[in-house]
């Protein structure tokens, strides 16, 4: 089974955020989450979505509700609502 993590969120500077974002993948991986492919929507470049692997989904929920990535998100320059699903090919 392949569990996914589907993230969407706009950014102010996508250069900005790219940067935290690759900044950040050892404490993803600590996680268990591994960055797969990384979509910039075609009419708005700081309109982002990410696909991650995810090891384990409960410890990849309770991860995505911290306040530690709750802070990175807001100094990367996340703006509005970040939408996360996660999703399973059983």
């Amino acid at each position: 089974m392949n569990n996914r993590l589907l993230v969407r969120h706009e950014v102010s500077d996508y250069a900005k955020w790219k940067s935290y974002f690759d900044a950040h993948g050892n404490v993803r991986k600590n996680h268990g989450i591994k960055a797969l492919q990384v979509l910039q929507d075609t009419s708005n470049q700081n309109d982002v979505s990410i696909i991650f692997e995810v090891a384990d989904i409960a410890k990849a929920k309770a991860f995505v509700k911290s306040n530690e990535l709750k802070e990175h998100l807001k100094n990367a320059g996340v703006i509005g609502k970040t939408e996360m699903n996660f999703f399973s090919d059983k």
